[in-house]
């Protein structure tokens, strides 16, 4: 029996019996391509199997490889709070600490930087999911530590725990998701959105 997979975009040859014709073939061995599919010879089963897994972790969308990212990988990243991350609606100096918008963006960026390095040149993650509390106040001058750890990779999906601590004591605690993407794609569809209001 011949194995074979499908690409996302559904393009294939002609069926045939015990599988399909290959426009062009390949130079690994018990491999052909059949238009952007893949067909793996029974001869060479054991090693097709092997290759087949390692062309579907490149995900639905032709995501970069993803066996470099790891669940347990983790990042660390230090913030001073200062006037241009804290709140002034109180009213009073003494009432100016770390904004949670702010506490969030220092968890996403620590969340991007653990992916970023194992990446292809071209991709890139953008955030999906956010899920964070907030515990307590840090004040101006301290110093916060955002830490972030991979839980768990699915296809192009890449899910995290995140924590934050002051000098004195947690201040948040949640969990984050980040899409990984081709930079280029991304950037061709939301310029294709904006071009749909005109």
């Amino acid at each position: 029996m011949v194995l074979e997979h499908d690409d996302a975009s559904g393009t294939g040859g002609e069926a045939v019996a015990g599988g399909r014709i290959a426009a062009e073939p390949r130079t690994v061995a018990g491999e052909v391509a059949v238009g952007k599919r893949v067909v793996l010879n029974p001869v060479h089963r054991n090693e097709g199997v092997l290759r087949l897994h390692a062309w579907r972790a490149r995900g639905i969308e032709g995501i970069a490889p993803m066996a470099n990212i790891q669940a347990g990988t983790t990042n660390e990243e230090k913030l001073v709070v200062t006037h241009d991350v804290a709140i002034n609606f109180l009213g009073v100096e003494g009432g100016r600490v770390l904004s949670t918008p702010n506490v969030i963006l220092g968890l996403e960026r620590a969340s991007r930087n653990a992916v970023l390095p194992l990446l292809d040149p071209g991709y890139d993650t953008v955030g999906t999911h956010v899920n964070v509390y907030h515990l307590a106040a840090t004040p101006l001058g301290m110093t916060v530590t955002f830490r972030t750890e991979i839980v768990s990779v699915e296809e192009r999906r890449v899910n995290f725990k995140v924590e934050a601590f002051d000098e004195k004591e947690k201040i948040a605690e949640g969990t984050h998701q980040r899409a990984i993407v081709n930079v280029a794609r991304f950037s061709a569809k939301v310029q294709e959105k904006k071009a749909a209001l005109r």
